[in-house]
């Protein structure tokens, strides 16, 4: 059984990255991707149910240099929860 996808994925994402922003953090651009069908399993132990992850580029633009640094995270959704958050996406949170 699968939850429905997110909806408000895009907020979700912009705001857990907010909450963990510091004042000296470079200026950054997210790149979130649509939903898509994950393989692990969100129901705890029992397994339950499989939900959605979400890949996002986040992206940072040195200030001195112009480099551009791309991170790859992947958020796991049920319904519009992050169950959590991951640097592969073969790995289950």
């Amino acid at each position: 059984m699968r939850t429905l996808p997110p909806h408000n994925h895009e907020s979700s994402i912009t705001n857990y990255f907010d909450a963990r922003a510091k004042a000296t953090d470079l200026p950054r651009e997210l790149v979130i991707a649509a939903p898509q069908r994950g393989a692990c399993p969100m129901g705890g132990k029992s397994g339950g149910y499989v939900g959605w992850v979400v890949p996002v580029e986040y992206k940072t633009r040195s200030k001195d240099s112009g480099v551009v640094t791309v991170t790859t995270y992947f958020f796991w959704f049920s319904d519009e929860i992050i169950r959590g958050v991951t640097r592969r996406m073969e790995l289950c949170p």
